[in-house]
């Protein structure tokens, strides 16, 4: 028979959550305040789709707001290349005994990143605290991770 055990409802636990806003490089200040306040309000609106709450009255007053931090060179969002086929053992011995000589064909997942003084955009972080109820974790017990790797 399977007994399900809950702890008691453990209500609302604050969170700080973080993102990332792109703009050019060198802005004014005057520029970046208004950026950092639309990209706030864009923040709340899609956090609150998500179930989360930003209240600032619920929080250590010290903690209110929005903190900026930055400015990070702007990572690119690339594509990942397709995984290359696996070729078996068997398969690349006859390829080499044929005369290929099965060279790497240059496809990598880095980027090189500028630094910062040299690139044409930057990145700048914000982060806030946002209320959610508890968020509960389930981390499986020693025998069921052994069973697991057996398998």
């Amino acid at each position: 028979m399977t007994v399900l055990l809950f702890r008691p409802d453990l209500g609302k636990k604050a969170y700080r959550l973080k993102c990332r806003f792109v703009i050019e490089a060198f802005p004014t200040q005057d520029w970046l305040d208004k950026k950092k306040i639309e990209t706030a309000e864009r923040f709340v609106s899609d956090m609150k789709k998500q179930g989360w709450e930003y209240d600032p009255n619920k929080i250590v007053p010290s903690e209110r707001g929005f903190k900026l931090r930055g400015p990070f060179q702007a990572t690119p969002v690339m594509v990942l290349p397709k995984a290359p086929r696996i070729i078996p053992n068997h398969e690349a011995l006859a390829r080499v005994k044929a005369g290929d000589l099965m060279r790497d064909t240059g496809e990598d997942y880095a980027v090189t990143v500028p630094i910062l003084s040299e690139s044409a955009q930057w990145e700048y972080e914000i982060s806030a605290v946002f209320i959610r109820s508890t968020i509960l974790v389930e981390t499986p017990d020693k025998h069921e991770e052994l069973e697991v790797i057996r398998n």
